[in-house]
């Protein structure tokens, strides 16, 4: 798989810009605050839906702009692809490829593989056990969708019944609180995924659900480090076996 170009509209501190990449090694150089890794998180952001370091969508839109296009074209082995990302007012996004709408950012991963290594990422070492468990879930998930299903439907889980326990708490009752506030109120609850109907029986279905999934979540990990899974900026590496799937695509920013 490889990555040949790259282009950004009103995208950081880019107004409008084309980059053609080489099929091997491509080494970004320039001076301080020049936009060098703005790139690397422009392809990053293409293969993934996302920004590894921008807490929102806005934050990467030029400022004093309307909205912000990024625009990346790779291959592999049989077809061409082209993924456009438009970030619009309003935390708004669309995510096409080859002009197809995609709906699910699960899907954009299954396209193109890449491995992001930024200086925020000393924090895996320096910082708390969270960061380190994200940093895998989100190179496993780029492996295997069904794990990135699974760890989605997960944490959805997780916050549901984080917002049922407050929900009990606030109450002062051993029962859902929420079951004895007016209709409007328990309909705006509702709307969020707080109010469950049989609240005491779907909050002990959900603690068994979410220990199921942290058990299949924690063994993919084990078997991960087992099988000593490599990742590099060129390609994936599992049990000693090259994935084809993997972008061999590399590149580093050098001031």
């Amino acid at each position: 798989m490889e990555v040949r170009s790259l282009s950004l509209k009103n995208f950081r501190n880019y107004a409008e810009e084309h980059i053609e990449f080489a099929p091997r090694t491509n080494l970004i150089y320039g001076d301080n605050a020049q936009g060098k890794t703005n790139i690397l998180e422009a392809v990053y952001m293409a293969a993934n839906g996302r920004s590894h370091r921008a807490k929102s969508d806005s934050q990467l839109i030029k400022f004093g702009e309307p909205y912000a296009r990024i625009s990346l074209d790779f291959c592999d082995m049989h077809r061409t692809y082209r993924v456009v990302i438009s970030l619009l007012p309003g935390g708004k996004k669309s995510v096409k490829i080859n002009n197809v709408p995609i709906n699910k950012l699960s899907v954009l991963v299954n396209y193109l593989n890449v491995v992001m290594f930024s200086p925020e990422d000393l924090e895996l070492v320096k910082g708390s056990p969270a960061q380190r468990r994200r940093f895998m879930d989100t190179a496993i998930s780029s492996l295997s969708p069904r794990y990135l299903g699974e760890l989605v439907t997960y944490h959805k889980a997780l916050a549901q019944k984080n917002s049922l326990l407050r929900a009990v708490k606030y109450s002062g009752t051993p029962t859902c609180g929420i079951c004895s506030l007016p209709a409007a109120a328990r309909k705006s609850y509702a709307s969020a995924g707080a109010f469950w109907r049989g609240c005491p029986l779907r909050l002990h279905r959900c603690t068994m659900r979410l220990q199921a999934w942290d058990w299949r979540l924690g063994t993919v990990r084990r078997l991960t480090r087992r099988t000593r899974t490599n990742f590099t900026p060129g390609c994936a590496m599992r049990s000693g076996a090259r994935l084809k799937t993997a972008a061999r695509f590399s590149a580093c920013s050098a001031t």
